[in-house]
């Protein structure tokens, strides 16, 4: 079994590549860049537009695994921006050619934004895909074009979280200083270093989502992997929490819940409802998703 992963070098990528190496999985990450603290792991570096290099890649590891991770995930990004198509939409399409001609596992990352809030809650896997922003469109266009190949899966997940190298940490504090989110990923962790400093932190309390644990979510996608599973997945977890709500358990861990204000946000890109339903990936995978207090103590160990 080899296993290719793109956008290895972002959060969801090299905890999956990290996790893979360490179970025995012959594996390989394409980035188009490496941080110093995932300089253990194995990253090609190669940009997903430049399709030449990408074959390049493809045709010297020849991966009977592929998952397509890689992505300019920031909804505001998304908008009416081209080259977030390009990345998004288009980098696919080497891969595609590949797994085109052989017995390939195509698995995509796709996300709770296919949804736009306009369905029943939660969602469950086969529900129709509702996006109502470019990132939702464009993560729907790729489940289309994955179902395309028998051989394929769909893995939605939510705002996924987890521990931060402290490497990563001391980068990241820099742009916080700005009071700046660049990955939603590190939403606990902006937190936590603005309760720490006194600073308050203002939450909506009408958005809500699954918070997954970057453990359960690689722990799924290995399972998916291993026994080659095909179809739509919810990795996600299984509580229902306002973004207000994470944040007030991130702060009690800490001892500031008196740092955190709620607010109600208005209409816009992001939407108000996506909660997804995983009982069908529960049951498949064999999975217990971690409880958002257990998986923020594990996260936020310097912290509390």
């Amino acid at each position: 079994m080899k296993v290719l992963i793109t956008g290895a070098n972002g959060f969801i990528g090299s905890f999956l590549l990290r996790y893979l190496c360490e179970n025995g999985i012959e594996s390989l990450g394409i980035d188009r860049c490496l941080d110093r603290w995932n300089d253990d792991i194995p990253i090609e570096i190669a940009d997903l537009c430049d399709h030449d290099k990408i074959c390049e890649v493809l045709n010297r590891f020849q991966p009977d695994t592929i998952v397509l991770n890689g992505a300019i995930k920031g909804l505001d990004t998304c908008e009416n921006n081209l080259h977030a198509l390009q990345v998004n939409v288009f980098s696919g399409i080497p891969f595609y050619e590949y797994a085109f001609h052989r017995d390939v596992h195509l698995i995509g990352i796709s996300s709770d934004m296919a949804f736009g809030g306009a369905v029943n809650h939660p969602s469950a896997e086969n529900d129709p895909p509702s996006p109502a922003n470019a990132y939702g469109i464009m993560k729907t266009v790729n489940e289309y074009l994955l179902k395309l190949f028998p051989e394929s899966s769909v893995v939605r997940t939510a705002l996924v979280y987890g521990p931060m190298h402290p490497e990563e940490y001391q980068v990241y504090c820099q742009n916080w200083l700005q009071d700046e989110i660049q990955n939603q990923s590190h939403l606990i962790h902006w937190t936590a270093y603005r309760c720490q400093r006194n600073q308050t932190v203002e939450m909506a309390d009408n958005i809500f989502c699954n918070p997954t644990f970057i453990d359960d979510l690689v722990r799924g996608l290995e399972t998916i992997i291993r026994l080659r599973k095909k179809g739509v997945f919810h990795c996600c977890g299984s509580e229902r929490f306002s973004r207000y709500e994470i944040a007030l358990e991130v702060a009690r861990l800490i001892g500031k819940p008196e740092m955190i204000r709620a607010f109600h946000s208005p209409e816009n890109l992001r939407p108000f409802d996506v909660t997804l339903s995983n009982q069908k990936t529960v049951s498949e995978l064999g999975l217990e998703p971690t409880l958002l207090r257990q998986g923020l103590r594990s996260s936020l160990q310097d912290f509390i």
